[in-house]
């Protein structure tokens, strides 16, 4: 549709002379978004809509009009004041396709009214035909120098008859603060009816699609009316899927509104930031879209433990402390748990001691896995080295979360050698050896190899002296591996 006019109109060609205007325009709306109806905004006649006579403009007070094309031919009804009366509507029949109406009121105001479209001598509930629609200045209702006029115009937005939003309400699930894998969404799809008149039952359809990383929580969808009716709906399936539901209730017009309710638990494995759910309502021909995205809130984190305790069995021991004494030579065992704290993956996690050494690595830590890993190793000097742990926050299926960066932390652990025990003899016929110092090891004993020597009873200490002062013991001699359980 074009607002634009030749430069001699031919019912006033005397205008070419005073010079017609035609310095507005408007931006165009795409042909499947139109609706059937428009609602004229603010549509003044003139300025301050005191608009004069001019002898020019042959008693056309009006400067500025509606201007209507439809997409078929069709009858096309005003209702100037938009009460609803039908005796009130002023009809325009038989309008051809795309030919543009022009349209103007006796109180030179156009405010506020309503136009709709239907199928040639159908009447005013007949088969809707899509309309455009823009106000501005009619170049031959006015001319240069006029100035009553409004030198501007603008698009009449379409007018849908029903209106829907869609509102995401995030439930903690776990109590950690943080909106993410395995908590809840509750989505609400509130439609408005907005048009002039009711909706039977069955004539609104309502569809939506999932995201990908949510699954739906069966038997939570509900219909709600205003009042006490409501529809629940059962079954595994998402019923708003495929042909989705229409309305179980007559919808009253003039702003009736239902709410559509269900919910959704975020997957373990959610593999994004956002959680985009899509859908629509279809009333009349006419299909309006809704959309929700909820963000996500990732926070990465990661941390170890290391620990160390006397003898060696693997990681069934690792309940370690953070210092361990013993003799020279005395069998331990390094402890390193790692745990993803964080509520997003990490990937290509390290765990590593440079001074033991000690590496190890591995592709994806889940959030809330734990892991252990051993290092058998002997006493050989008082010796304290630091552990540590990386991750880089990433969606279940390996991909960077955008924005997050590495994560690490820290843990240190060591090991202290007691004085070799001393002996002095005594006045009794028994000698005693005597420790130094005289305090036990705090780690417990542990013996790791059949082959080392057995205490006596006699001996009060010598559990403390088991595997120390026996020959080579062929445990020390076997190749140190990493256990990991």
């Amino acid at each position: 549709m074009s607002t634009q006019t030749h430069v001699t109109h031919p019912s006033y060609p005397s205008f070419a002379m005073l010079g017609m205007i035609y310095d507005w325009g408007y931006p165009v709306v795409p042909t499947d978004m139109l609706t059937p109806e428009v609602i004229i905004g603010w549509g003044y006649g003139c300025e301050d809509n005191n608009c004069r006579y001019e002898s020019f403009n042959k008693g056309k007070t009006s400067r500025s009009a509606v201007f209507v094309a439809p997409v078929a031919r069709c009858d096309v009804y005003v209702d100037f004041d938009n009460k609803g009366v039908v005796a009130d509507y002023k009809k325009y029949s038989d309008v051809t396709e795309l030919r543009s109406l022009v349209i103007t009121d006796t109180d030179e105001d156009m405010s506020g009214a309503r136009i709709f479209a239907v199928e040639k001598n159908s009447g005013v509930d007949g088969p809707k035909v899509n309309i455009a629609a823009a106000w501005g200045q009619e170049a031959s209702f006015s001319g240069s120098g006029d100035e009553s006029a409004l030198d501007l115009g603008t698009v009449v937005l379409p007018f849908y008859g029903f209106a829907a939003i869609k509102n995401s309400e995030a439930i903690d699930m776990n109590g950690d603060g943080l909106i993410g894998p395995n908590d809840k969404i509750k989505y609400t799809i509130r439609v408005s009816n907005v048009g002039q008149g009711d909706v039977a039952t069955g004539s609104l359809v309502i569809k939506d699609t999932l995201d990908a990383n949510v699954d739906y929580v069966v038997g939570s969808l509900t219909y709600n009316s205003p009042g006490p009716l409501q529809q629940t709906y059962s079954g595994t399936a998402f019923p708003l899927a495929g042909n989705g539901i229409t309305n179980p209730f007559d919808f009253e017009g003039r702003g009736g509104t239902h709410d559509v309710v269900f919910e959704v638990i975020i997957k373990e494995n959610a593999a994004k930031e956002t959680i985009v759910n899509n859908g629509s309502i279809a009333f009349d021909g006419t299909t309006i879209p809704f959309t929700n995205t909820l963000p996500l809130d990732f926070v990465a984190n990661v941390q170890i433990t290391k620990t160390v305790y006397a003898g060696r069995n693997g990681v069934a021991g690792c309940d370690g402390v953070d210092e361990e004494e013993g003799q020279n030579g005395n069998p331990v065992t390094w402890c390193f748990k790692i745990k993803n704290t964080g509520n997003t993956y990490l990937k290509s996690v390290t765990v590593g001691d440079a001074e033991l050494p000690f590496n190890y690595g591995m592709d994806l830590l889940a959030p809330n896995q734990e892991e252990t890993m051993s290092l058998p190793a002997s006493i050989t000097a008082n010796q304290r080295s630091v552990a540590t742990v990386r991750g880089n926050p990433s969606f279940a299926n390996g991909d960077a979360i955008p924005g997050l960066e590495e994560v690490t932390d820290t843990s240190d652990a060591g090991v202290k050698i007691n004085a070799s025990p001393t002996f002095s003899p005594t006045a009794g016929p028994t000698a005693v050896p005597s420790p130094s110092p005289s305090t036990a090891p705090s780690g417990s004993p542990v013996v790791t190899s059949s082959e080392a020597p057995s205490p006596t009873p006699e001996d009060p200490d010598s559990q403390q002296r088991t595997g120390v002062f026996g020959e080579d013991d062929e445990e020390d001699d076997e190749e140190e591996e990493v256990l990991c359980y």
